[in-house]
This record gives structure tokens, C-alpha cells and sequence, in this order.
């Protein structure tokens, strides 16, 4: 009978990571497996004070999130002590003076009849420990052996289901935030999260059709296989940054010979997860390609022309930074090469540059920010 109840837990919890409205019940019903009053799920890796709470927990909980959470002397010493994994219980963990004389359990847990805690401390992911508590009556007894053995086996599922419920809200946040932004880019343009996974594409993007490159299996596939290594070593680097770093940037080559796509890398995050459940957001990445041997317009030479240069040197700026030899670039303006030299010259100058490889960052940088 109680494997048929843990099961319908377990279901209830993955439930609630579909739909959030749904964890004060599931909570409260392991409470209520468990002889407890109510259930609490608490952030040990972050300042905040809690993930969920159980139904009947309501009021106790807005009291906690208002005025006492930095007074909880039991998440104070799980953090102090860097407990990770493990059963718990206030009786193990404070001494008798420390429940009788504290006033987290005089003023606070005993106007609302809790008389003790019991609770079971999971790490799922590197930085992200979270305690998952029962709160007994005042004169309940500690869990017992079988109860524990059942607590230690649901936590692990309820801190699973948070965890996926975090990562379903990074693929939301994302969505909102930039799904509208992707078709204002005046280039191809994607969004993947760390397990490199596309979330979103706009249209020039899925028009690449394998152009240099192409989406199989919701993974960014280099047309040409020589090239895979460069790019994927281009997206671990923007992976292992940290926010508001420089972008890295790195020129792939298309199967047909003709201009290198010139792809930006930029690491984002999702701060809802910080705002709505204590934790560190998950790292994604938003990656801009730029085809050199496209027509630009005004939009596009904008930022350029902001920074001094004319529009014939900001269009030439942008063929020869995105990787177009200077001959190609002369017949595509209709003039010779040596004034495409001269030209680039003097645009090298007006900028601050040395070499092709500095203007190819700053297009990377600025260009399809012009929209």
C-alpha cells in the first residue's frame, strides 16, 4: 500500500514541474505520508528564503519569508557544518538549550504548533544543495526508521523535480525574453542552452540550410566536418564565461568555398531563476552569424559610421572583417583592388587597428547589434 502511495508522490512532484501551482499540494501530501504538519523546500547554496512550500504552510511561511529566514538557526548550522547529502533532524543538530532558549523556536515555530524538523539535505548539481524539511506537531515523536528510509527516497525525487521545473523556467525566461529579439537581429541567430541544445532560432538562421551550417537533432551542425572542432571549441568558451565578457568570435568555412560565415558567441543568463527559486542561473548561449558576401544596408554600417568611418569604408569594413579577400571585395564594390587596399589602410587607421583580425572583432562586436 505505501509503495502505491509513494509512487502517486513521486508522479505528484514531477507534476508540480510542469505546473508550479500544483507543489502545495504535492508537499502537503508528503507531510501528510510522513505524520508531519507541513513540508518546506529551503536553498542551503544560496541567500533566499525558500524554494516551495506545502499547502498548509502558507501562513508560517509568509511569517518565515518576512521576518525570520535569516534567523533560522537550523539552515545556519547545515551551512556552516557544508552538508551536502544526508539525513537530519534539529535533535541531532542543535543541542536542547539551543530549541528550549532560541527564539526561531520560541517565538517563531511554536506559535504555529511546530515542535520539531526532520528534513533531508540533496545536492543534484555542483553548487545547488537544498534542503527538503517535515515540520512535526509539538509533541510528535522523531521520524521513525521506516519513515526515514521513505523521506531519503521521495527527497531525491522532489529535488529532481525543482530541478527540472528550474530548467523548463531558463527555456520560458529565454522564450520571453529574447524569442522577439532573435527576428530584430540583422543576421542568423540562435540561442543554446549548456547542454548545447537549440532552444530558439529565427528565420535567417534556419535559412543557413547547411550554408556552413545547419540544425540536426536540435544541435548546430558544421557543414563541413573540418570545421566542427572550431566551432564547438568556440562554444565551450563562451560556456566557461562569465556574463559581460568579451564574446569570442570565429570564422567557419563553407562547403562551397566562397566567404567564411563569421560566428559570435555570447554567454546569457536567465535571472528569473535567481528571482524565483534562490538559484544560480543556468548559462546559455546566444550565437550571431555574419555572412560577409550579403548586401548591407545603412542599418547595418550604423555602428560603424557612429565611430567615424564613411559608409564606403564602413561596408568595406564589414566584407573584409567578415573574412572576404580583398580581391573578391573589389569586384563586389566594382572598383580595383589596389583601392580596396588603400581603403582598408585608411580605415585601419581611423579605427585604431593593426590587422584584419582586430577588425574582424570589432565587426563580430558591433554589427549585429545594429538592429
Amino acid at each position: 500500500m505505501s509503495k502505491d502511495i509513494d509512487d502517486a508522490l513521486i508522479a505528484g512532484f514531477y507534476d508540480a514541474a510542469l505546473d508550479a501551482s500544483l507543489w502545495p499540494g504535492a508537499l502537503q501530501s508528503l507531510a501528510s505520508r510522513l505524520h508531519g504538519r507541513s513540508a518546506i523546500i529551503i536553498p542551503l547554496s544560496r541567500e533566499a528564503p525558500f524554494v516551495q512550500i506545502s499547502r498548509d504552510a502558507l501562513d508560517s511561511a509568509m511569517d518565515y519569508a518576512a521576518n525570520w529566514w535569516q534567523d533560522d538557526v537550523l539552515v545556519e548550522v547545515g551551512r556552516a557544518r557544508k552538508i551536502t547529502n544526508g539525513l537530519f533532524s534539529d535533535r541531532e543538530l542543535l543541542s536542547e538549550t539551543i530549541r528550549a532558549q532560541h527564539p526561531f523556536y520560541q517565538d517563531f515555530l511554536r506559535s504555529y504548533g511546530i515542535g520539531g524538523l526532520s528534513g533531508v539535505v540533496t545536492t543534484p548539481e555542483p553548487g545547488h544543495t537544498y534542503s527538503v524539511s517535515i515540520h512535526r506537531d509539538m509533541k510528535a515523536p522523531p521520524l521513525d526508521a521506516d519513515e526515514q528510509r521513505a523521506f531519503q527516497r521521495l527527497s531525491g525525487h522532489i529535488v529532481r523535480a525543482v530541478a527540472v521545473a528550474s530548467r523548463l523556467d531558463t527555456a520560458t525566461a529565454l522564450n520571453h525574453a529574447m524569442g522577439s529579439a532573435l527576428d530584430r537581429f540583422g543576421c542568423a541567430a540562435a540561442v543554446i542552452d549548456r547542454k548545447r541544445t537549440v532552444i530558439l532560432a529565427n528565420g535567417a538562421f534556419e535559412a543557413l540550410r547547411g550554408d556552413g551550417l545547419q540544425i540536426a537533432g536540435r544541435q548546430i551542425r558544421c557543414t563541413r566536418t573540418d570545421q566542427q572542432s572550431i566551432f564547438d571549441g568556440l562554444i565551450g568558451a563562451a560556456l566557461s564565461a562569465e556574463p559581460g565578457r568579451t564574446p569570442a568570435v570565429s570564422a567557419i568555412r563553407r562547403p562551397n568555398g566562397g566567404t567564411p560565415l563569421l560566428i559570435r558567441a555570447i554567454p546569457v543568463t536567465a535571472p528569473r531563476l535567481e528571482q524565483h527559486f534562490g538559484l544560480v542561473p543556468v548559462n546559455a548561449v546566444l550565437i550571431l552569424v555574419i555572412d560577409p558576401a550579403e548586401r548591407h544596408d545603412d542599418n547595418d554600417i550604423r555602428p560603424l559610421v557612429q565611430l567615424g568611418l564613411t559608409k564606403a569604408q564602413a561596408r568595406l569594413a564589414l566584407m573584409i572583417g567578415g573574412g572576404m579577400p580583398p580581391k573578391e571585395a573589389a569586384l563586389r564594390l566594382g572598383v580595383s583592388e589596389n583601392t580596396v587596399r588603400t581603403t582598408v589602410k585608411n580605415l585601419y587607421d581611423r579605427l585604431g587597428l593593426a590587422r584584419q583580425a582586430e577588425l574582424a572583432q570589432l565587426v563580430a562586436h558591433i554589427a549585429p547589434l545594429s538592429r
